[in-house]
């Protein structure tokens, strides 16, 4: 079996691809359909507004890393001890291990029981605290009044790798944005089928195939589940 994942691009696919493919004794390629464009008038922001709140978050791993090369990079390195003095949101495990390996964050990091924007919501509001998240200008925005958003990065399209087939069992898409660049830019097989990772992406990933062709997307909304909903 050949799966593919949608991705954007960033450091971590091959070690992605490589525990994946331990892990599931099957054939993983990633294929990074998008990049990431730092937005810095917001990075710097968040640096000068970051004592005015009780908890900082991230929704993803591409922006902890992001952030966290912003503040070496401007020898900020002071506001990591800031940061880990306060309350830590992540949408997810993984992006939780990203903040506790850069970060050095040895605490516990609030998690959403599912990771999704709608779940990160929930929390956010039952916490009742002042929340700085921190995330992609593409995120579903969160209204609530104990929360600020900045948005530190966006993604625009990877032309460098368009025009390819893509010839495989199934893909795994990770986000509306991404299915859309994907339906858009590359030839699609009809024998190929598809798991979305959430429902956002679902709601995106029906306006291109027909639903006999969809899996179902995962309670969690994580890639490994969806690999073991493909299995299965």
């Amino acid at each position: 079996m050949r799966v593919l994942i949608t991705r954007p691009k960033c450091d971590d696919n091959k070690f992605l691809k490589d525990l994946l493919e331990k892990e599931f004794g099957i054939s993983i390629d990633i294929i990074e359909i998008a990049k990431i464009r730092p937005i810095y008038r917001n990075l710097k922001k968040a640096i000068d507004i970051l004592d005015n709140f009780d908890y900082v978050g991230w929704t993803s791993q591409n922006g902890v890393e992001l952030f966290y090369q912003y503040l070496k990079k401007n020898k900020k390195e002071y506001y990591i001890d800031k940061i880990r003095d306060k309350g830590i949101i992540a949408i997810g495990p993984r992006t939780a291990e990203k903040i506790e390996v850069l970060f050095s964050v040895n605490k516990n990091i609030i998690i959403p029981p599912k990771y999704e924007s709608r779940f990160l919501e929930f929390l956010l509001d039952e916490l009742g605290r002042k929340c700085l998240i921190l995330r992609s200008s593409l995120a579903k925005p969160i209204r609530l009044p104990n929360v600020q958003e900045l948005h530190i990065y966006t993604l625009y399209p990877n032309r460098e790798i368009f025009g390819s087939s893509v010839n495989y069992d199934y893909v795994v898409l990770t986000s509306s944005f991404l299915t859309k660049i994907f339906f858009k830019f590359f030839k699609v097989f009809p024998n190929l089928g598809f798991i979305p990772i959430g429902p956002s992406t679902y709601d995106e990933l029906v306006k291109h195939v027909d639903k006999s062709k969809i899996i179902d997307y995962p309670s969690s909304f994580t890639i490994k589940d969806a690999l073991k909903k493909i299995l299965s």
